[in-house]
């Protein structure tokens, strides 16, 4: 099961100065069922973040149900997606939740910090988090099975990441609608990463479908190969003069 907080989802992540001005601290109000919320064109750039998404695992059969004040209280994005450092029982800091149902919970998300630089040019810092004090296991049921499980949501969460620095790359980008082709560009690409969340955990019950987890893990693996060419963090994005 996946859930999405959806209360007051934003976060100032970035001020982007313009040359010769002042950095003036501003607050943009964020759509909760779209995305993050971006200042007008003709001010300084700001790029809010959603709220990362909790994704649970199962060890077991049986349906779940995560209340909606189990949400994540907010966006610590302590760990970064590394291919050479997955993700250990450690990782998860959260104290479990035992009248939820679930055996894991994996906070993990999407951060995109858009830098406007001096000479014109537009570089994009786009990276896959993981939240350590938002994931949380019952540690009866911390196997081997149920961690590759969660870190298939972590590697979600890059692969989303990976395509949405494709996408700011090859977008030419025009001055005066900055803000507004960022916006999409985020917004459309969060919506498909929440959507391949709540897919990956129904097609796999949760990971207690043993095949169709199999699947996944193939698919999620030769989806980051396949865009192997975004894995670093930083892409360089043009803007029309």
């Amino acid at each position: 099961m996946v859930f999405v907080q959806r209360h007051f989802p934003f976060l100032v992540l970035l001020l982007l100065v313009f040359a010769g001005q002042p950095a003036a601290r501003q607050h943009a109000h964020a759509d909760p069922e779209s995305g993050p919320a971006l200042e007008a064109a003709t001010g300084p750039l700001l790029l809010h973040d959603q709220q990362p998404l909790s994704c649970a695992g199962h060890a077991h059969a049986g349906s779940a149900f995560l209340p909606k004040a189990l949400a994540p209280s907010g966006l610590r994005y302590t760990m970064d997606w590394r291919a050479h450092r997955p993700l250990i029982w450690e990782d998860f800091r959260g104290h479990p939740q035992p009248a939820t149902g679930v055996d894991a919970v994996s906070s993990c998300g999407i951060r995109c910090d858009p830098e406007l630089r001096r000479d014109g040019s537009l570089r994009f810092s786009v990276n896959a988090y993981f939240s350590h004090d938002d994931s949380w296991v019952d540690g009866r049921d911390a196997s081997d099975y149920l961690l590759v499980h969660e870190q298939r949501h972590f590697d979600l969460a890059e692969l989303y990441a990976r395509k949405l620095r494709k996408e700011l790359q090859a977008t030419r980008f025009q001055r005066g609608k900055l803000n507004q082709q960022i916006q999409q560009a985020y917004d459309r690409n969060f919506r498909a990463y929440k959507k391949a969340q709540h897919t990956y955990d129904s097609e796999s019950a949760h990971s207690t479908d043993l095949e169709a987890q199999k699947r996944w893990d193939r698919w999620i693996q030769d989806e980051l190969y396949r865009h192997r060419h975004w894995s670093g963090s930083a892409v360089l994005g043009r803007v029309d003069r």
